[in-house]
């Protein structure tokens, strides 16, 4: 009796659908669907926070730098925050703002890091020393209730030059590097390679960093390949579409690699990555054909000394018991006959 009165009062208390489409009618609008394909649900305080900055400072134990810098001015900003420039004991420095904070997969980021650092592994990585100086924090400051990492700062050639084959290089080691720790950077762009002094050449902005797998749910760059873009699972392939793009920008007055970039049609650009594709299982089958020939070779040598080794095992065996069975048979045939 109980369970029927409860079951009254919830139906009862549940709009039929026929009410709400009379409801509808009757305020000119149409029925809400909470399906349609153009709702979007934004949570961006799911995505990035300011408590991911409060857990960088635990992971690598910062120093709070506050009181400790001597001057302080302001870089550039922009939508993701501030950069300042600040000096502490006389020593260049720049402090990142941040306005919605951080994300958990660049926390992640520098976990991995922390746990790679005294790898002897990660260390003969050859970007291993460049990712560490830039995407490392140094310390903290807290500036009008506002906590921003302190990172290293990239002093600039005393002598402006071009970029060089060298810097190249030393900017795709660095990406090879988190490739290998099993990131994506997301943001290989003109804006976020920087030259150094004493020939050096860096990359910078890890912020938008994610773990080869997960989507990216933070900021993307508009040079971001589609599939980014579209929220599809990060991969290797999303950094080399912007490697390919920084080729035309930040190196454009260098020679062309080896490896050329995809040709900037959709279609174009699917046609030359299956002949790579199909290049590189070409050569991978045949050195798998040539490893299965040595394979079978060595198998078949393997038989015949086992063949070889049974033969002789079965003759040690057998002579000497045949030997007594030969003279009893012949004693026997002499005093018969």
């Amino acid at each position: 009796m109980l369970s029927d009165i409860l079951y009254r009062c919830s139906q009862s208390a549940l709009p039929s659908p026929a009410a709400s489409d009379s409801a509808a009618a009757v305020g000119g609008g149409k029925r809400y669907d909470p399906l349609q394909d153009d709702d979007v649900v934004k949570r961006p305080d799911k995505v990035r926070d300011q408590q991911f900055i409060r857990k960088v400072i635990d992971i690598w134990i910062l120093p709070n730098c506050t009181d400790d810098y001597q001057a302080m001015r302001s870089l550039a900003q922009d939508n993701d925050g501030k950069l300042v420039k600040i000096f502490i004991k006389h020593k260049p420095h720049v402090v990142k703002f941040y306005k919605t904070g951080l994300d958990a997969q660049y926390v992640t980021f520098q976990q991995s890091l922390l746990m790679q650092r005294d790898s002897a592994d990660a260390q003969r990585q050859p970007g291993y020393q460049a990712v560490y100086f830039i995407a490392v924090p140094v310390g903290y400051v807290v500036h009008k209730e506002q906590i921003g990492l302190v990172f290293n700062f990239v002093v600039q050639p005393r002598v402006a030059r071009q970029p060089t084959a060298g810097d190249r290089a030393q900017v795709k080691d660095q990406m090879k590097f988190l490739h290998w720790l099993g990131y994506c950077h997301l943001d290989i762009t003109e804006r976020n390679v920087r030259l150094g002094d004493n020939d050096k050449c860096y990359l910078l902005h890890y912020e938008s960093v994610c773990a080869v797998g997960p989507c990216a749910l933070g900021p993307i760059t508009l040079e971001s390949s589609d599939l980014v873009k579209r929220r599809d699972p990060a991969v290797v392939e999303d950094d080399l579409h912007l490697w390919y793009q920084l080729q035309g920008t930040f190196f454009k007055d260098l020679p062309a690699e080896q490896l050329q970039p995809a040709p900037t049609p959709a279609g174009a650009a699917v046609g030359d990555q299956k002949q790579q594709v199909n290049a590189a299982a070409s050569g991978s089958g045949k050195s798998s054909c040539g490893a299965i020939d040595q394979q079978i070779t060595y198998l078949r040598m393997c038989l015949k000394l086992r063949t070889i080794y049974l033969d002789l095992l079965l003759t040690i065996l057998i002579v000497p018991c045949s030997l007594p069975l030969i003279r009893y048979r012949s004693e026997c045939l002499l005093q018969s006959g």
